[in-house]
């Protein structure tokens, strides 16, 4: 029941920093099962949103019901993760919305705040304000001036290597986001000089080419501005091109994180071949085996065989029992045990439920009508 008067999105990731992205230490599962656990107390609904971010919307009846569950959600957020000083972690609000169809708007917003992370580099919970929606059209005065001082402008704010972490953990829809906080950190006026421009564009291309290398991909893919073409002819097209440049290299990240992926579900297929017959088999054990958190593995085992685990799982068994009937006499019983049901009324249930008939009917010779997925 998702009805309300009321609503509000959090954006939440973690990361260990004893990890890299997309692997789980004991801790961190812990830290997940805890939100889940938070966020069922407050009465509020979570999902992943991309592999390892989760959005909890919070649902009230009252503007005054709402402020407070929010306020009790970062509070036990903030408490949670004070236990944890190897976790790094953002959580993000958006503005409270009324109605169920403008939850897309406030998770918008909770988005634009989410991308503080990146600039403000520490843990935290981060709230959106208004006037924070990102704004590419024209600048007034963009052209080819060089009227201004290198020592105006931060060197942080233009580093390597912030742009590197951006490309290893942002995703393609923060993009602009980001590119809007590079430029609003280097100040009024340095974006006009065509210099500057340049040197920019510059360093975009280096970060993402070392950036790919470093993910095992060629850096002849990194995107080079064209002067010629006006790639950075002022500070929109500017603008436009480290965008581009940025999102080519996510999405070409997106798809390395793919095959490493499937990877991982071949073994995933691998252990479950070798331990179907183990009843306490589960998606714990199993994530654990592959190094990864049980939510994170959820997501991306139905991403990659287009099954839940349970579904795989129990397509898989009962596959190895239609074998058994066919080319044994041993007893149901027998078989039930062989491929991982200890209660052989359960299998028995579930065979027909899967297969359309009991297993008896199925050994009798009915096969043709049964499934054999």
């Amino acid at each position: 029941d998702i009805s309300a008067d009321c609503y509000n999105v959090m954006l939440f990731q973690a990361q260990s920093s004893h990890h890299s992205q997309g692997e789980y230490s004991g801790s961190m599962v812990e830290v997940y099962e805890q939100i889940h656990k938070i966020a069922d107390d407050l009465g509020a609904l979570v999902f992943e949103q991309h592999i390892e971010d989760l959005a909890v919307v919070l649902k009230a009846d009252t503007q005054e019901q709402l402020a407070d569950k929010q306020t009790q959600l970062a509070e036990k957020l903030t408490a949670l993760l004070a236990n944890y000083s190897h976790i790094i972690y953002c959580g993000a609000f958006g503005l409270p919305v009324g109605r169920l169809t403008e939850l897309p708007v406030c998770h918008r917003q909770a988005t634009i705040a989410y991308a503080k992370r990146y600039y403000l580099q520490k843990s935290g919970i981060y709230y959106y304000q208004e006037g924070e929606e990102p704004s590419f059209g024209p600048i007034a005065g963009s052209g080819a001036s060089d009227d201004f001082s290198l020592s105006q402008i931060d060197p942080n704010e233009v580093s390597r290597a912030r742009i590197s972490e951006f490309l290893h953990t942002g995703q393609p829809e923060e993009v602009e986001l980001f590119v809007r906080d590079f430029f609003a950190g280097i100040g009024e006026g340095a974006a006009a000089s065509n210099l500057f421009r340049q040197y920019l564009a510059t360093e975009m291309y280096f970060a993402v080419s070392a950036f790919l290398e470093s993910i095992g991909i060629d850096r002849s893919e990194a995107e080079a501005f064209d002067m010629a073409a006006g790639d950075i002819r002022d500070e929109e097209a500017t603008k436009q091109y480290l965008t581009r440049s940025m999102k080519k290299a996510i999405l070409l990240r997106e798809q390395g994180v793919g095959n490493r992926y499937a990877s991982v579900i071949e073994e995933a297929k691998r252990y479950i071949e070798e331990n179907y017959a183990d009843e306490d088999l589960s998606l714990n054990t199993l994530a654990s085996h592959v190094n990864f958190s049980p939510n994170h593995l959820s997501m991306v085992f139905s991403e990659q065989t287009g099954k839940t685990f349970i579904k795989y799982l129990t397509d898989f068994r009962m596959h190895k029992a239609r074998e058994l009937l066919r080319s044994t006499s041993k007893r149901g019983v027998d078989i039930s045990y062989e491929v991982g049901y200890k209660d052989p009324h359960y299998f028995s249930f579930l065979f027909k439920k899967t297969q359309g008939m009991t297993p008896t009917q199925y050994r009798a010779g009915q096969s043709g009508s049964a499934s054999e997925e």
